[in-house]
């Protein structure tokens, strides 16, 4: 598949690394990888994987549109980063967004009192990084590894920088992850401007023989959410004023003129402001395969609200991983449901029939607050000698994540309900997102968990679905709408179907701290949809 100029996607055929390559180069510890050109860093260093990622904004032109957003280095989606267990990860952000209030971005609008929580969309150029999927020390809060739990986010003022820098266990699970903004009350407006970036680690899963001769394809979808800006109305910006209602400029949920849908970097598709407008396809990218070769694709659902039901014409998807750990063995499936949030890694066999195949998102109703009546992503054409690569049997046992969880050995229990709040005063919007009743505050903990233990939490959605994200440890999915799965699905990030529940069990291994859970509908986060989680 083609890449965007300038794009910090890897690309085996493109950049002229090849797996092979990379996996003796990690062994030798060559560290982490920003490609060249893509504004990221690169160092050879013993045991220190080393980047820097510089918050500024960009222009580039989005589906004939000409757009300015915050992004990392310039490009969209950030630079990939790789790494290995055992590495340590240290990342330096510099932030150059401008103050907060002024015209050039940052909602046109100051801060807020200290005495006081501001529980609406503030400071819009304030940023700090997650690393999802990432199980290492808890990280959001100040200082780093935390169990304060009074403790403030970690907040990266506009001219300030600031070094994030955790080792990765021996046994940490290996696949695909990803980083993006987590400050609360400018996530949803950083992440929907393009602020997200990749990491791969690597590991047992890709010494398999079948995986390790198949050629990777990786797949990022975003969403980038643009109104014509004030100052030029060629330009499409997101640039919400604070203290504002969403009638007067301010923040909103929906509504925006454009909502396009990237993959890759590349504009794919786009809806516009109507509710439940039709989602518009742009075209799609082509990647070629021979018949009866065996690719590996990398999924990132980095929308900020989109579920995706994925299918592939004419194909099973042989999952062999979800939020970056592997599973048992290859799941053959028509369709599979991406939350927002999720990663999902996936084997193809191509038809021994030559012609176009469609990789698509399936019609999503009834869900949540947008519908989608679907769209392609990527179109596959088999064309070429046939050739018979071999799928896997078995894959490495992630040894960090099982075995799986007994009842036996839940210590605790906890239920989340996920509620929207109509009407909430204290919001501009007039609405709020609720996890028990409550919106996020900073300094309260709600949940308090022991390291070294499992517990069992039901997690109910209500009025419409809602992504679950637990940071620092991944998941065991056991059950959804009552109904216990045949296999545990070990996730970071689940999908709470509408007026349904979800069942998971956890294993707090090895960090303590203070985190947190949340909505990953970024705009649902940012309007109170998240609580604190201190590990003891």
């Amino acid at each position: 598949m083609s890449k965007p100029q300038n794009s910090p996607l890897p690309n085996s055929r493109a950049d002229g690394i090849s797996r092979r390559d990379f996996l003796v180069g990690a062994a030798a510890g060559t560290g982490l990888l920003a490609l060249a050109g893509c504004g990221g860093s690169t160092a050879f260093r013993p045991d220190v994987d080393e980047t820097t990622l510089t918050v500024r904004y960009a222009e580039r032109t989005l589906g004939g549109v000409r757009v300015r957003t915050r992004t990392y280095n310039g490009t969209i989606p950030g630079p990939t980063m790789r790494t290995a267990p055992g590495r340590t990860m240290r990342v330096k952000v510099i932030n150059q967004l401008p103050p907060n209030g002024t015209s050039n971005g940052g909602g046109g609008g100051g801060g807020h009192a200290a005495e006081v929580e501001n529980t609406n969309p503030h400071n819009f150029n304030t940023t700090n990084v997650h690393f999802h999927g990432i199980q290492a020390r808890p990280h959001l809060f100040e200082p780093q590894g935390t169990t304060n739990p009074s403790a403030k986010m970690v907040s990266i003022e506009p001219g300030e920088s600031y070094t994030y820098e955790f080792r990765l266990p021996n046994d940490h699970p290996c696949g695909l992850h990803w980083y993006h903004p987590h400050h609360h009350g400018s996530t949803a407006v950083q992440v929907a401007g393009g602020m997200a970036g990749l990491i791969v680690i690597t590991g047992p899963i890709d010494q398999v023989p079948e995986i390790a001769a198949a050629r990777e394809e990786f797949l990022a979808l975003q969403t980038v959410r643009l109104d014509p800006s004030a100052d030029d109305p060629d330009l499409y910006v997101l640039e919400p004023l604070e203290g504002k209602t969403p009638a007067e400029g301010g923040f909103k949920l929906h509504g925006h003129a454009k909502l396009m849908y990237l993959l890759n970097g590349e504009a794919i598709a786009w809806r516009g402001p109507e509710h439940n407008a039709p989602v518009q396809s742009l075209g799609t990218a082509n990647i070629e395969m021979r018949p009866g070769e065996v690719v590996r694709f990398r999924m990132l659902n980095g929308t900020d609200e989109q579920l995706m039901p994925i299918e592939l014409d004419g194909h099973e998807l042989h999952v062999i991983g979800w939020d970056g750990v592997n599973t048992l063995a290859p799941m053959p499936q028509q369709v599979v449901e991406v939350a927002p949030g999720n990663r999902l890694e996936f084997l193809v066999k191509a038809s021994l029939t030559p012609g176009t195949y469609t990789l698509k998102q399936n019609p999503v109703t009834g869900q949540q607050f947008e519908d989608s009546n679907g769209m392609p992503l990527a179109t596959i054409t088999v064309l070429g000698d046939p050739m018979d690569m071999a799928l896997p049997t078995s894959l490495p046992t992630p040894t960090r994540e099982y075995p799986v969880i007994q009842s036996s050995d839940i210590a605790a229990t906890h239920n989340v309900r996920l509620e929207t709040l109509v009407p909430y005063a204290n919001h501009l919007t007039g609405i709020a997102f609720t996890m028990n009743g409550q919106i996020y505050s900073e300094t309260r903990v709600d949940h308090t968990s022991a390291r070294g233990t499992c517990e069992e939490w039901t997690i109910e959605a209500v009025r419409e679905g809602h992504p679950f994200h637990l940071h620092v440890n991944s998941f065991q999915v056991i059950e959804v709408n009552g109904q216990p799965l045949d296999t545990p699905l070990v996730k970071d990030t689940v999908w709470v179907p509408k007026d349904g529940s979800v069942k998971i069990r956890v294993r707090f291994v090895e960090f303590a701290g203070k985190t947190v859970y949340h909505c990953h509908i970024l705009n649902h986060e940012d309007l109170g949809m998240m609580q604190n989680l201190l590990i003891v």
